[in-house]
């Protein structure tokens, strides 16, 4: 299964479903080498000879890390959430509501770079098609 097939299937429910006044309430965690290939190779991309075919790779591979950033700063908000409700101190009330706050704003921005992130992998895939169909 392909990166982002595994993404659509483990992770974006999670992320599209999130109303608003709501936060992305489940942790995600991503491999370190989810871009092995494209870290180890990714000066042949500028071998390519289409431009926009390039343009494409470098901002869906930019716009892939940027989620994974992200969903681990949302994470991390979730344990310092979920350190806090385990605590009964009373001081912690605030930070508490905080922290909610916190997430329910960063959920716009999840879902702002995953609208992206689709709309770009998608335009990936056709110019990908388009080339390989213009090549056989």
């Amino acid at each position: 299964m392909g990166a982002w097939e595994n993404y659509n299937l483990m992770v974006r429910n999670g992320v599209q479903l999130v109303k608003p006044g709501e936060y992305v309430s489940s942790t995600f965690q991503f491999s370190e080498r989810s871009f092995s290939i494209y870290d180890s190779s990714g000066v042949q991309v500028g071998k390519i000879l289409d431009a926009e075919l390039q343009r494409l790779i470098v901002n869906t591979y930019g716009l892939a890390k940027s989620l994974i950033a992200s969903t681990q700063i949302n994470n991390e908000m979730l344990r310092k959430l979920e350190a806090s409700e385990n605590s009964q101190s009373s001081s912690l009330i605030a930070p508490r509501a905080d922290i909610r706050k916190k997430l329910i704003d960063y959920a716009y921005t999840l879902k702002a770079i995953d609208a992206a992130l689709e709309m770009s992998v998608n335009n990936l895939i056709e110019r990908l098609d388009r080339n390989l169909t213009q090549s056989s």
